[in-house]
């Protein structure tokens, strides 16, 4: 329910509890809108630190084919197929 924020249950089980400051017309924004600006403003972060945040190939491909296999109702097909794409490419 919007018009009464967060309940008192959600309240306490939050790990953190942020603020994003809106202008103008907007009281507040729903989730999607909050998680999108929020990653923005922890990528536009990262990127501007020292901090080596990003995936190496390996890593990436593991996400990738857990991600295929939680995914689709064809999962380990897909993976395996995505396997041998990879291997064909000389990876």
């Amino acid at each position: 329910m919007e018009e009464e924020g967060l309940s008192d249950e959600a309240y306490h089980m939050a790990d953190v509890l942020m603020q994003i400051p809106s202008f103008r017309f907007t009281k507040s924004f729903n989730l999607l809108v909050s998680v999108a600006l929020t990653l923005s403003a922890i990528s536009d972060r990262l990127d501007s630190s020292n901090i080596p945040w990003q995936l190496n190939e390996s890593d990436k491909v593991d996400l990738y084919l857990a991600w295929l296999m939680k995914t689709e109702n064809r999962g380990v097909q897909l993976a395996e197929y995505s396997l041998g794409q990879e291997q064909n490419m000389g990876r």
